[in-house]
């Protein structure tokens, strides 16, 4: 969002229209997801299956509207909603692998340091 703002505020408009696009086809996608697994719980095997399946092809055409959109329209950059379909993923992995992880060692040694070294 912020980079999308700054992106129309340096006059790169159609870039910003695309990474507004796919962020907001991202976070619906994210959502649906969300939504979808845990309704498959209760399921039976076959029906978890069939289910899984239909919520896929779901996502995918989800994900395909913002790229037609995208190749229709010269408003918005396609590269840039294809970056902007990639922001939620993005922003999981680089809390996993950068904050949890730095996190994780910090809390570590500062667990270590508490016990004055002895065991």
């Amino acid at each position: 969002m912020v980079i999308a703002l700054v992106c129309f505020g340096l006059n790169f408009k159609e870039v910003a229209r695309g990474l507004l696009l796919g962020s907001l086809f991202s976070v619906l996608n994210f959502g649906l997801m969300a939504h979808a697994l845990p309704r498959q719980i209760g399921f039976t095997r076959s029906k978890a299956t069939a289910f899984a399946f239909l919520s896929i092809v779901l996502r995918f055409v989800l994900l395909a509207v913002p790229l037609i959109i995208a190749f229709k329209f010269v408003r918005f950059n396609w590269i840039a909603v294809v970056v902007g379909l990639f922001t939620v993923p993005l922003a999981i992995l680089i809390d996993h692998i950068i904050l949890q992880r730095f996190y994780l060692r910090k809390s570590a040694s500062v667990i270590e340091g508490s016990h004055g070294g002895t065991r």
